[in-house]
C-alpha cells in the first residue's frame, strides 16, 4: 500500500498543506513549497517537546532545563522570521545548528551519556535534516559534526561529572526512554512525509510523461 493511502498519512498531508501557508511564496516551485511545509511541520512538532523537557528538568531543580527553553525560543523566533522573509535556507540552518548544539552540549553539566538520559541523540536531526532538505554531501558534513559534538560532549560530561546534584536514576531512565521514543517518532514522521511527497512527485511525473 502506498503511504498516501494510510489514514494517518492523509492527516499528516492535510496538516502539511496548512503549514505550507507559513512562509509561502507564489513564486515557489512545487518541490520548494513541499520542503518548506515539511520543515515547518517538524519544527512545530519539536517545539512542545522542548518546552516540556525544559519544564521537567527545572521541576527537579536542574538549571540545565533552561537549555531546551532557549532552544524553544530560538526555533520559534526562526519560524516567525521565516513567515516574513520566506528564507527557507536560513530556517533550515538555524534549526540545524540549534538542534545540533542544544541537546548535545547539555550532556556536559548533566554528567555524560546515561546521566543525561541520552538527550544528545536529538542532535542527529541536524544531519538528517540536511539529508532530506539539502544534499548528501552537506548531510555527511553535518553527520561528522554531530559525531564530534555528541561524543565530545558525552565524554566531557563523564569526566567532569554532574555539575549539580545528580538527578534521580528513575528520572534519567525515563528520559532515556522518552528521548528514544519521541525522537524516533519525529524521525519516522519526517521520513514518512518525505517518502509520501516523493511518491506523489513521481506519480505526477509519470502522468506528465504519459501525456507527452
Amino acid at each position: 500500500l502506498l503511504l498516501t493511502n494510510v489514514p494517518g498519512m492523509q492527516s499528516l498531508d492535510r496538516i502539511t498543506a496548512r503549514l505550507a501557508l507559513v512562509g509561502a511564496d507564489p513564486r515557489d516551485s512545487e518541490d520548494l513549497r513541499a520542503r518548506k511545509a515539511l520543515l515547518v511541520l517538524i519544527s512545530v512538532l519539536i517545539l512542545p517537546v522542548a518546552a516540556l523537557w525544559g519544564a521537567l528538568y527545572l521541576s527537579f531543580g536542574s538549571p540545565v532545563g533552561v537549555v531546551p527553553l532557549v532552544y524553544f525560543a530560538v526555533l520559534l523566533g526562526a519560524i516567525v522570521v521565516f513567515s516574513r522573509t520566506r528564507d527557507f535556507e536560513r530556517l533550515l540552518k538555524v534549526g540545524q545548528v540549534d538542534i545540533l548544539l542544544a541537546p548535545t552540549l547539555s550532556m556536559i553539566p548533566l554528567g555524560g551519556f546515561l546521566a543525561a538520559g541520552g538527550v544528545g541523540l536529538w542532535g542527529v536531526l541536524a544531519p538528517l535534516g540536511a539529508l532530506v532538505f539539502s544534499e548528501v554531501r552537506s548531510a555527511v558534513r553535518w553527520y561528522v559534526a554531530f559525531l564530534v559534538v555528541f561524543l565530545g560532549s558525552g565524554i566531557a560530561g563523564e569526566l567532569i561529572g554532574p555539575v549539580w546534584d545528580p538527578l534521580p536514576r528513575w528520572f534519567t531512565s525515563t528520559m532515556l526512554a522518552l528521548n528514544i521514543a519521541v525522537g524516533g517518532t519525529i524521525v519516522f514522521t519526517l521520513l514518512a512525509v518525505f517518502a509520501s511527497q516523493r511518491r506523489a512527485a513521481l506519480a505526477a511525473l509519470r502522468v506528465e510523461q504519459e501525456k507527452a
